[in-house]
């Protein structure tokens, strides 16, 4: 891994002249590689870490996967003749014992 994105891994707020200092390089060389990397996409972002234990409020996190299906509802004009009740299906089905 490049000693650059080393760094800024562990320490997203390190200035170019820290990190120059820290690798041996100038500051305007480490500044040109950094701006490189955002605008190549290998940097893509720089985030904040936050413990949120440290703090006096308790946020709640709730990681959500929903599938939804779209379903065609056919409408029925008569019931048919020998058919169970569809008064009592629907019931049934509407209390969840189907």
């Amino acid at each position: 891994m490049n000693e650059i994105l080393e760094i800024l891994s562990k320490n997203a707020k390190a200035s170019p002249s820290e990190i120059a200092a820290l690798l041996g390089s100038t500051e305007e060389d480490v500044a040109k590689k950094i701006k490189e990397f955002e605008e190549s996409g290998v940097i893509t972002k720089y985030i904040t870490l936050i413990n949120w234990e440290k703090l006096e409020e308790s946020p709640v996190f709730a990681v959500l996967d929903l599938k939804v299906a779209l379903q065609r509802k056919t409408v029925m004009t008569r019931w048919p003749k020998g058919s169970p009740d569809f008064r009592k299906w629907s019931r049934e089905v509407n209390l969840g014992r189907s």
